[in-house]
Protein backbone atom coordinates (compact mmCIF):
# COMPACT_ATOMS: atom_id res chain seq x y z
CA UNK A 1 0.00 0.00 0.00
CA UNK A 2 1.11 3.41 -1.05
CA UNK A 3 1.46 6.59 1.23
CA UNK A 4 -0.33 9.88 1.04
CA UNK A 5 1.52 13.23 0.26
CA UNK A 6 2.51 14.07 3.78
CA UNK A 7 3.20 10.33 4.35
CA UNK A 8 6.09 10.46 2.10
CA UNK A 9 7.11 13.39 2.95
CA UNK A 10 7.52 12.94 7.06
CA UNK A 11 9.17 8.90 5.98
CA UNK A 12 11.74 10.64 3.45
CA UNK A 13 12.47 13.12 6.60
CA UNK A 14 13.13 10.57 9.03
CA UNK A 15 15.05 8.58 6.64
CA UNK A 16 12.60 5.40 6.82
CA UNK A 17 10.94 3.59 3.58
CA UNK A 18 6.79 4.09 4.85
CA UNK A 19 5.13 5.37 7.78
CA UNK A 20 2.02 4.92 8.59
CA UNK A 21 -0.99 6.29 11.00
CA UNK A 22 0.01 5.99 14.39
CA UNK A 23 3.98 5.80 14.02
CA UNK A 24 5.80 8.27 15.63
CA UNK A 25 8.57 9.55 13.77
CA UNK A 26 11.67 11.60 14.45
CA UNK A 27 12.29 13.87 11.26
CA UNK A 28 14.99 16.53 10.49
CA UNK A 29 13.64 20.02 10.42
CA UNK A 30 14.83 22.46 7.32
CA UNK A 31 13.46 25.58 8.56
CA UNK A 32 13.08 26.59 12.49
CA UNK A 33 11.45 30.39 12.61
CA UNK A 34 11.90 31.91 15.25
CA UNK A 35 9.59 35.42 15.78
CA UNK A 36 10.06 38.54 18.45
CA UNK A 37 7.47 36.86 21.20
CA UNK A 38 10.15 33.56 22.06
CA UNK A 39 13.02 36.20 23.06
CA UNK A 40 10.67 38.88 25.14
CA UNK A 41 9.52 35.41 27.30
CA UNK A 42 12.36 33.30 29.64
CA UNK A 43 14.55 33.44 26.82
CA UNK A 44 18.19 31.84 27.78
CA UNK A 45 20.51 32.22 25.06
CA UNK A 46 21.65 28.40 23.72
CA UNK A 47 25.51 27.68 24.17
CA UNK A 48 25.54 26.44 20.64
CA UNK A 49 23.09 25.76 17.97
CA UNK A 50 22.12 22.77 14.84
CA UNK A 51 22.82 25.46 11.93
CA UNK A 52 22.42 28.70 11.59
CA UNK A 53 21.32 28.25 7.97
CA UNK A 54 18.17 26.83 9.21
CA UNK A 55 17.29 29.30 11.52
CA UNK A 56 15.06 32.62 10.49
CA UNK A 57 14.03 35.47 12.61
CA UNK A 58 11.50 37.73 12.32
CA UNK A 59 10.32 40.80 14.06
CA UNK A 60 6.40 40.24 13.97
CA UNK A 61 4.03 40.34 16.53
CA UNK A 62 5.64 43.50 18.66
CA UNK A 63 6.35 45.66 16.75
CA UNK A 64 6.65 48.66 17.86
CA UNK A 65 6.69 47.17 20.97
CA UNK A 66 3.72 47.39 23.42
CA UNK A 67 5.54 46.92 26.87
CA UNK A 68 8.54 47.14 28.41
CA UNK A 69 8.98 43.19 28.05
CA UNK A 70 8.62 43.11 24.58
CA UNK A 71 10.88 46.44 23.82
CA UNK A 72 13.67 44.13 25.89
CA UNK A 73 13.38 41.08 23.22
CA UNK A 74 14.29 43.02 20.60
CA UNK A 75 17.86 43.94 21.59
CA UNK A 76 18.25 39.91 22.73
CA UNK A 77 16.97 38.73 19.08
CA UNK A 78 19.93 41.15 17.65
CA UNK A 79 22.06 39.79 19.87
CA UNK A 80 21.44 36.21 19.41
CA UNK A 81 21.30 36.68 15.46
CA UNK A 82 24.73 38.40 15.62
CA UNK A 83 26.07 35.90 18.13
CA UNK A 84 25.71 32.94 15.79
CA UNK A 85 25.95 34.10 12.15
CA UNK A 86 22.04 33.97 11.17
CA UNK A 87 21.51 35.74 8.21
CA UNK A 88 17.84 35.31 7.82
CA UNK A 89 17.43 37.84 10.01
CA UNK A 90 14.18 40.11 9.39
CA UNK A 91 14.38 43.06 11.69
CA UNK A 92 12.26 46.25 12.33
CA UNK A 93 11.94 47.52 8.30
CA UNK A 94 11.84 43.99 6.89
CA UNK A 95 9.56 42.85 9.70
CA UNK A 96 5.87 41.16 9.18
CA UNK A 97 3.43 38.95 9.80
CA UNK A 98 5.92 35.97 9.86
CA UNK A 99 3.18 33.64 7.48
CA UNK A 100 3.81 36.90 4.82
CA UNK A 101 7.42 36.92 5.56
CA UNK A 102 8.24 33.02 5.45
CA UNK A 103 5.85 33.09 2.04
CA UNK A 104 7.40 36.53 0.09
CA UNK A 105 11.17 34.98 1.19
CA UNK A 106 10.63 31.44 -0.24
CA UNK A 107 11.35 29.73 3.34
CA UNK A 108 8.80 27.26 2.91
CA UNK A 109 10.15 24.86 0.24
CA UNK A 110 7.98 21.72 -1.49
CA UNK A 111 8.78 18.32 0.55
CA UNK A 112 10.71 20.26 3.39
CA UNK A 113 9.45 20.51 7.29
CA UNK A 114 9.05 23.96 8.94
CA UNK A 115 8.26 24.89 12.24
CA UNK A 116 7.29 28.19 14.30
CA UNK A 117 5.79 29.20 17.31
CA UNK A 118 2.76 30.68 15.64
CA UNK A 119 -0.25 28.28 15.82
CA UNK A 120 -0.95 29.36 11.56
CA UNK A 121 2.03 27.86 10.55
CA UNK A 122 0.38 25.51 8.96
CA UNK A 123 -0.25 28.16 6.07
CA UNK A 124 3.28 26.54 4.93
CA UNK A 125 1.16 23.81 3.09
CA UNK A 126 0.48 25.74 0.67
CA UNK A 127 3.86 25.14 -0.84
CA UNK A 128 4.14 21.93 -0.30
CA UNK A 129 5.93 21.78 2.91
CA UNK A 130 5.01 20.44 6.44
CA UNK A 131 4.79 23.30 7.90
CA UNK A 132 3.60 22.88 12.05
CA UNK A 133 2.88 25.40 14.68
CA UNK A 134 4.88 24.15 18.21
CA UNK A 135 5.38 25.14 21.57
CA UNK A 136 8.71 27.46 22.69
CA UNK A 137 10.29 24.49 24.06
CA UNK A 138 9.94 22.09 21.17
CA UNK A 139 11.05 25.02 18.89
CA UNK A 140 14.09 25.19 21.28
CA UNK A 141 14.76 21.82 21.19
CA UNK A 142 14.60 22.10 17.71
CA UNK A 143 16.93 25.24 17.47
CA UNK A 144 19.77 23.07 19.01
CA UNK A 145 19.23 19.32 17.65
CA UNK A 146 18.05 20.36 14.07
CA UNK A 147 14.87 17.71 14.56
CA UNK A 148 11.81 17.13 16.37
CA UNK A 149 9.03 14.09 16.26
CA UNK A 150 5.60 13.39 15.04
CA UNK A 151 2.88 11.01 15.55
CA UNK A 152 1.52 10.33 11.79
CA UNK A 153 -2.06 10.83 11.38
CA UNK A 154 -4.56 9.61 9.00
CA UNK A 155 -5.10 11.88 5.78
CA UNK A 156 -8.31 13.23 4.31
CA UNK A 157 -8.26 14.02 0.83
CA UNK A 158 -10.06 16.71 -1.26
CA UNK A 159 -10.10 16.25 -4.48
CA UNK A 160 -10.90 19.80 -5.86
CA UNK A 161 -13.20 19.96 -9.27
CA UNK A 162 -13.78 22.73 -11.64
CA UNK A 163 -13.11 26.13 -11.31
CA UNK A 164 -12.92 28.39 -8.49
CA UNK A 165 -15.36 31.47 -9.77
CA UNK A 166 -13.70 35.21 -9.27
CA UNK A 167 -16.33 35.78 -6.30
CA UNK A 168 -15.13 33.10 -4.34
CA UNK A 169 -12.61 33.31 -2.03
CA UNK A 170 -10.20 30.58 -0.21
CA UNK A 171 -11.92 31.70 2.47
CA UNK A 172 -15.06 30.55 1.07
CA UNK A 173 -13.88 27.35 0.22
CA UNK A 174 -12.38 26.81 3.68
CA UNK A 175 -15.99 28.23 5.74
CA UNK A 176 -17.82 25.60 3.14
CA UNK A 177 -15.43 22.45 4.43
CA UNK A 178 -15.53 23.51 7.88
CA UNK A 179 -19.41 23.80 7.77
CA UNK A 180 -19.98 20.77 5.75
CA UNK A 181 -17.30 18.70 7.74
CA UNK A 182 -16.61 20.22 11.08
CA UNK A 183 -13.06 19.38 12.80
CA UNK A 184 -9.84 17.90 11.67
CA UNK A 185 -8.79 16.76 15.12
CA UNK A 186 -5.67 14.20 14.57
CA UNK A 187 -6.24 14.04 10.86
CA UNK A 188 -3.98 15.30 8.05
CA UNK A 189 -5.71 17.66 5.32
CA UNK A 190 -4.28 17.16 1.76
CA UNK A 191 -5.48 18.96 -1.56
CA UNK A 192 -5.11 18.29 -5.10
CA UNK A 193 -7.37 17.74 -8.06
CA UNK A 194 -8.01 19.20 -11.49
CA UNK A 195 -9.51 22.12 -9.66
CA UNK A 196 -6.39 22.99 -8.27
CA UNK A 197 -4.85 24.99 -10.92
CA UNK A 198 -7.73 27.87 -10.59
CA UNK A 199 -6.65 28.12 -6.81
CA UNK A 200 -4.65 31.59 -6.64
CA UNK A 201 -1.59 30.68 -4.03
CA UNK A 202 -3.05 33.46 -1.88
CA UNK A 203 -6.17 31.09 -1.27
CA UNK A 204 -4.06 28.03 -1.53
CA UNK A 205 -2.26 29.90 2.05
CA UNK A 206 -5.69 30.75 3.24
CA UNK A 207 -7.19 27.37 3.09
CA UNK A 208 -3.84 26.17 4.28
CA UNK A 209 -3.98 28.89 7.42
CA UNK A 210 -7.20 28.02 8.76
CA UNK A 211 -7.05 24.12 8.86
CA UNK A 212 -5.69 25.05 12.31
CA UNK A 213 -9.07 26.50 13.42
CA UNK A 214 -10.26 22.96 12.88
CA UNK A 215 -7.49 20.94 14.63
CA UNK A 216 -5.76 19.68 11.47
CA UNK A 217 -2.37 18.26 12.00
CA UNK A 218 -0.69 18.78 8.31
CA UNK A 219 -2.67 20.73 5.71
CA UNK A 220 -0.43 20.49 2.40
CA UNK A 221 -1.50 21.18 -0.83
CA UNK A 222 0.74 19.31 -4.28
CA UNK A 223 3.20 21.13 -6.44
CA UNK A 224 1.76 22.84 -9.64
CA UNK A 225 3.10 25.23 -12.33
CA UNK A 226 1.41 28.03 -10.72
CA UNK A 227 3.58 27.22 -7.25
CA UNK A 228 6.54 26.26 -9.51
CA UNK A 229 6.50 29.63 -11.01
CA UNK A 230 5.96 31.21 -7.77
CA UNK A 231 8.77 29.20 -6.26
CA UNK A 232 11.30 30.27 -9.32
CA UNK A 233 10.45 34.29 -9.06
CA UNK A 234 11.95 34.09 -5.74
CA UNK A 235 15.04 31.92 -6.37
CA UNK A 236 13.74 28.46 -4.98
CA UNK A 237 14.97 26.15 -6.57
CA UNK A 238 16.70 22.10 -5.92
CA UNK A 239 13.78 20.71 -3.65
CA UNK A 240 12.19 17.75 -3.77
CA UNK A 241 8.33 17.88 -3.88
CA UNK A 242 5.96 15.44 -2.10
CA UNK A 243 3.40 13.90 -3.76
CA UNK A 244 0.59 10.87 -3.11
CA UNK A 245 1.23 7.65 -3.88
CA UNK A 246 -1.90 6.25 -6.81
CA UNK A 247 -2.54 3.67 -4.08
CA UNK A 248 -2.09 5.81 -1.02
CA UNK A 249 -4.89 4.71 1.53
CA UNK A 250 -6.89 7.88 3.11
CA UNK A 251 -9.18 7.94 6.18
CA UNK A 252 -11.45 9.63 3.42
CA UNK A 253 -11.56 11.31 -0.47
CA UNK A 254 -13.92 14.25 -0.29
CA UNK A 255 -14.74 15.79 -4.07
CA UNK A 256 -15.49 19.28 -4.07
CA UNK A 257 -16.70 20.63 -6.86
CA UNK A 258 -15.31 24.31 -6.94
CA UNK A 259 -17.44 26.10 -9.43
CA UNK A 260 -20.10 25.06 -7.20
CA UNK A 261 -19.39 26.99 -4.35
CA UNK A 262 -21.27 30.49 -2.76
CA UNK A 263 -19.83 32.72 -0.85
CA UNK A 264 -20.15 31.92 3.01
CA UNK A 265 -20.38 33.84 5.74
CA UNK A 266 -19.02 32.71 9.22
CA UNK A 267 -21.63 32.90 12.65
CA UNK A 268 -20.18 33.99 15.54
CA UNK A 269 -18.96 31.12 18.44
CA UNK A 270 -17.68 27.74 16.85
CA UNK A 271 -15.83 27.52 13.48
CA UNK A 272 -16.84 23.68 12.60
CA UNK A 273 -20.74 23.38 10.93
CA UNK A 274 -21.38 27.18 11.71
CA UNK A 275 -21.37 28.98 8.17
CA UNK A 276 -23.79 29.80 6.10
CA UNK A 277 -23.78 31.14 2.60
CA UNK A 278 -24.51 34.83 2.31
CA UNK A 279 -27.97 33.99 -0.26
CA UNK A 280 -29.34 32.51 2.93
CA UNK A 281 -29.25 36.01 5.24
CA UNK A 282 -31.60 38.86 4.78
CA UNK A 283 -30.59 42.25 3.25
CA UNK A 284 -29.22 44.61 5.64
CA UNK A 285 -27.26 47.77 6.13
CA UNK A 286 -23.31 47.54 6.75
CA UNK A 287 -21.76 50.06 9.15
CA UNK A 288 -18.39 49.20 8.06
CA UNK A 289 -16.73 46.60 5.67
CA UNK A 290 -13.39 44.57 5.88
CA UNK A 291 -12.01 43.31 3.17
CA UNK A 292 -9.37 40.40 3.61
CA UNK A 293 -7.64 38.05 2.35
CA UNK A 294 -6.04 40.29 -0.58
CA UNK A 295 -2.52 39.34 -2.46
CA UNK A 296 -0.76 41.31 -5.15
CA UNK A 297 -2.67 38.96 -7.72
CA UNK A 298 -5.12 40.44 -10.51
CA UNK A 299 -8.37 39.18 -8.58
CA UNK A 300 -7.05 41.08 -5.43
CA UNK A 301 -6.02 44.25 -7.30
CA UNK A 302 -9.41 44.57 -9.11
CA UNK A 303 -10.92 44.51 -5.62
CA UNK A 304 -8.72 47.15 -4.09
CA UNK A 305 -9.34 49.58 -6.73
CA UNK A 306 -13.06 48.65 -6.74
CA UNK A 307 -12.71 49.72 -2.72
CA UNK A 308 -10.59 52.41 -3.16
CA UNK A 309 -13.00 53.99 -6.19
CA UNK A 310 -16.65 53.19 -4.75
CA UNK A 311 -14.62 55.39 -1.04
CA UNK A 312 -13.63 57.96 -2.99
CA UNK A 313 -17.30 58.22 -4.83
CA UNK A 314 -18.93 59.04 -1.05
CA UNK A 315 -16.15 61.19 -0.85
CA UNK A 316 -15.32 59.02 2.55
CA UNK A 317 -11.44 57.77 3.10
CA UNK A 318 -10.03 54.70 2.63
CA UNK A 319 -7.83 52.91 5.16
CA UNK A 320 -5.44 49.76 4.84
CA UNK A 321 -5.01 47.93 7.92
CA UNK A 322 -1.94 45.56 8.33
CA UNK A 323 0.22 47.31 5.99
CA UNK A 324 3.83 44.96 6.91
CA UNK A 325 6.19 46.23 3.78
CA UNK A 326 7.49 49.16 2.18
CA UNK A 327 6.03 46.52 -1.33
CA UNK A 328 2.68 46.58 0.03
CA UNK A 329 3.14 50.39 1.05
CA UNK A 330 4.04 51.39 -2.61
CA UNK A 331 1.50 49.51 -4.17
CA UNK A 332 -1.44 50.96 -2.13
CA UNK A 333 -0.16 54.79 -2.78
CA UNK A 334 0.21 53.93 -6.32
CA UNK A 335 -3.83 53.13 -5.86
CA UNK A 336 -4.45 56.39 -4.34
CA UNK A 337 -5.10 54.92 -1.05
CA UNK A 338 -5.91 57.45 1.62
CA UNK A 339 -4.25 55.89 4.73
CA UNK A 340 -2.52 52.64 6.37
CA UNK A 341 -2.27 51.03 9.10
CA UNK A 342 0.69 48.48 10.04
CA UNK A 343 2.88 47.78 12.56
CA UNK A 344 4.61 51.18 12.53
CA UNK A 345 1.69 52.89 13.63
CA UNK A 346 -1.25 52.21 16.36
CA UNK A 347 -3.65 53.85 14.19
CA UNK A 348 -4.52 54.98 10.47
CA UNK A 349 -2.06 57.30 8.96
CA UNK A 350 -1.68 59.22 5.59
CA UNK A 351 0.42 57.27 3.25
CA UNK A 352 2.65 60.14 3.08
CA UNK A 353 3.56 59.31 7.16
CA UNK A 354 4.19 55.79 6.70
CA UNK A 355 6.53 56.19 4.11
CA UNK A 356 8.62 58.61 5.53
CA UNK A 357 8.85 56.54 8.60
CA UNK A 358 9.82 53.30 6.93
CA UNK A 359 12.37 55.25 4.78
CA UNK A 360 14.25 56.41 8.06
CA UNK A 361 14.93 52.51 8.51
CA UNK A 362 15.71 52.64 12.56
CA UNK A 363 17.83 49.76 13.82
CA UNK A 364 15.25 49.45 16.98
CA UNK A 365 11.72 49.57 18.07
CA UNK A 366 12.34 52.42 20.91
CA UNK A 367 13.48 54.21 17.45
CA UNK A 368 10.15 53.84 15.82
CA UNK A 369 8.47 54.68 18.72
CA UNK A 370 10.18 57.88 19.30
CA UNK A 371 9.77 58.81 15.40
CA UNK A 372 6.10 58.23 15.63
Amino acid sequence: MGMTMIENLLARKAGVKQVRPGDIVTVEVDMCVMIDLQFATLWIEPSRIHDPDKVAVIMDHAVPAPTLKDAAGGPKARKFVADFGIQKFFDVGRHGICHQVIAENGLARPGEVLACTDSHTCAGGAYNTAARGLGPAELYSILCTGSTWFQVAPTVRYELTGQLPPEISGKDVFLYLADSYGDATNQNLEFSGTGLASVPLNDRRTIATQAAEISADFATFGVDELLAEFLAERGVQDYQPAAADPDAEYLDVRTIDLGALQPYVARPGTVSHNGVPVSDIEQRKIDQAFISNLDRNAQSTAIIRAVIGLGHGLNLPVSAEGVETNEQMNFLKRESCDEVQGFLFGRPQPIEAYAALVGRAPSAPEQILRAG
